[in-house]
């Protein structure tokens, strides 16, 4: 057999030695059925985002959001209070992902803000900041312009 640089031997019987190959960067090895595998490196937590650029927003108030990365892929969500000032009006506000990714384009982060508590607003949806590798929420808000509660749902790589 041949070896590269971060190769691992394990015995696969009695007396027998297999190999395990390096991973790339970002990988774990974890152990399936015995034998050892090299995988994504998987974690969750929560988090509080700051937030930044509020259009046609008059007071927002962010809870605890919770995220799982897998690799480089990060899914999670976030609830929200938002009171917007003007009604019927576009309103955007841009909050710090729960992992820094250095988008490159708009479409980096997907995702959709929905209205779940009182008011009457519309539903929306997110996308990425590159110039502030930010997340940004983009949505109409509703008639009355009345606080609002919702719920932001969002996916991205880390780049």
């Amino acid at each position: 057999s041949t070896y590269a640089t971060g190769d691992m031997l394990y015995a696969t019987g009695a007396n027998t030695l297999g190999k395990l190959t390096a991973g790339a960067d970002s990988t774990v090895i974890r152990y399936i059925g015995g034998v050892p595998t090299v995988g994504p490196v998987v974690s969750s937590s929560t988090f509080i985002p700051t937030f930044s650029n509020p259009t046609n927003v008059t007071d927002q108030t962010f809870q605890e959001g919770y995220y799982q990365r897998t690799g480089n892929i990060v899914i999670g969500y976030i609830t929200m209070l938002i009171d917007p000032t003007t009604a019927l009006t576009q309103t955007n506000l841009e909050f710090t992902p729960p992992v820094a990714s250095n988008f490159a384009v708009g479409t980096d982060c997907t995702g959709f803000i929905s209205c779940i508590g009182a008011g009457d607003a519309s539903n929306g949806h997110l996308a990425s900041s590159v110039a502030n590798d930010t997340i940004v929420i983009s949505f109409v808000a509703g008639a009355a312009a009345s606080n609002g509660t919702y719920r932001l749902d969002f996916m991205y790589k880390i780049l």
